[in-house]
């Protein structure tokens, strides 16, 4: 298990327990459903530089 120290910056490699992911069935382009909510452990795949700045909206996950 990853234990990580606290701190005020994230970097890329750094793993994160227990995040809430939804299941989603898509039945139309219209028309979505959340069909479960799970909790997984997940690694950041962006690099710092891609994710520091204010215009970022997302981050790669694995």
């Amino acid at each position: 298990m990853y234990l990580f120290q606290l701190n005020e910056y994230v970097s890329q490699g750094d793993i994160f327990d227990d995040v809430p992911i939804a299941c989603v069935r898509n039945e139309s382009p219209t028309k979505a459903e959340v069909t479960d909510i799970k909790r997984v452990r997940m690694i950041l795949l962006s690099h710092d530089c891609e994710y520091d700045k204010p215009s970022a909206h997302s981050v790669i996950v694995a």
